[in-house]
């Protein structure tokens, strides 16, 4: 109940079986946030339509500014918890019947409800062009558990508004790539089962672009050679899918070999802003063919250009993986850098061959933080950052 922690990557989506998945708000700065109180950046969507056929979503989202300090002297929100915010109401329009959504707006002024958490909006699915019926929870005490040890009462009055379909922005807010994977497995894990001396099964997942710019893959990898990925890297369009097959090659087995029990991701760098690189689970039993310690070759042909990918896990801890692409044989230099350019850790420095490989980093004495990697080979140099979260 007093532990601070880290969270980002708040998301409230639409869907319909006619348009699919759409973005109507996301926020995806990093906060330390307390975790005993429900509490989330973004909270409590509700949807309804106008007379005329257009939709509304209405949803809390806490203040950057109106937070709790120990001068509030609220006794449960102590300020070593914090920070804690109050909620105000925010909201988004769709013309298309949620295809696109406005620019996010807050509804109720900053200034004119300081210290009061608004919150718990209930809208009316029977409103005319002009304004919407909504009822929400307005309390002076920020998201809280109120228990019997606790001194401070909280009570919260229940208000009726009528309010102006005008406040809501005309504007289309762009979000930029935005990915989604989808299976046709439960909990989204790609479980290929125990697989026989035959050798190979495959198991396939869903690439969408729900943003509105390109989203590009760049070569997906594991920790396998057995587990491969087709197509490896591609673009998807906004609005665009992609199918991809995996497949697991077993080393072959006369019955003496026993099996593993083979528990690991599939990475897919992208160049989504707010997800850089997503996990995809894998689950099989088989005797497989594994990589060299600490260095994977993901293919026999000759990467055509230098890349650096993001790093996976990010954020991360204990460890994370980096992949990177050579064109041709030579010296290779990969270093860990503070955010004041400190050379903190050095994970390659000598001759590689042409090829993809991946470095895995367990950072020692090292604090959390952000950290950027930096990959020099020949003329090519690239840097990416990453988050270490102990």
């Amino acid at each position: 109940g007093d532990t601070i922690h880290w969270e980002a990557g708040f998301r409230i989506k639409h869907w319909s079986p006619t348009t699919g998945v759409s973005m109507i708000e996301k926020v995806d700065d990093l906060q330390g946030v307390y975790a005993g109180g429900g509490y989330t950046i973004l909270a409590a969507p509700q949807i309804c339509k106008d007379a005329s056929g257009d939709l509304y979503c209405i949803y809390a989202r806490a203040s950057k500014t109106d937070t709790v300090t120990a001068e509030d002297e609220i006794d449960q929100q102590k300020d070593s918890w914090g920070p804690l915010s109050y909620y105000k109401l925010w909201g988004s329009k769709s013309t298309d019947d949620g295809k696109t959504w406005s620019k996010p707006v807050q509804l109720t002024k900053e200034e004119d409800n300081i210290h009061r958490d608004l919150r718990f909006a209930s809208v009316s699915n029977n409103n005319p062009d002009d304004v919407l019926h909504i009822l929400f929870q307005d309390s002076p005490i920020p998201s809280t558990a109120i228990q019997e040890e606790h001194t401070q009462w909280a009570y919260a009055d229940i208000i009726y508004w009528d309010c102006p379909t005008s406040k809501f922005s005309n504007e289309y807010k762009t979000f930029g790539p935005e990915i989604e994977i989808f299976t046709n497995t439960m909990g989204g894990v790609l479980d290929f089962g125990e697989i026989d001396d035959a050798g190979e099964k495959t198991m396939s997942f869903t690439v969408k672009n729900i943003g509105d710019e390109d989203l590009v893959i760049e070569p997906m990898f594991t920790g396998l050679k057995a587990i491969t990925a087709s197509p490896n890297s591609f673009t998807v369009i906004p609005g665009g899918e992609q199918e991809v097959t995996v497949s697991f090659r077993t080393k072959a087995f006369d019955g003496t070999v026993p099996k593993d029990t083979i528990d690991t991701y599939l990475a897919i760098p992208n160049n989504d802003e707010t997800e850089r690189s997503c996990g995809l689970p894998l689950y099989g039993i088989a005797v497989p063919d594994l990589n060299p310690p600490n260095s994977v070759a993901s293919g026999t042909q000759r990467p055509i250009e230098y890349a650096l990918s993001q790093n996976y896990p990010n954020p991360f801890n204990p460890s994370t993986s980096i992949q990177f692409s050579l064109v041709t044989d030579g010296k290779v230099k990969l270093a860990v850098y503070n955010t004041v350019g400190k050379e903190v850790a050095v994970l390659v420095n000598g001759n590689m061959n042409a090829g993809s490989h991946t470095i895995d980093w367990q950072p020692e004495n090292v604090s959390s933080g952000v950290y950027f990697y930096r990959l020099t080979a020949g003329e090519f140099t690239a840097t990416k950052k990453m988050i270490l979260m102990q």
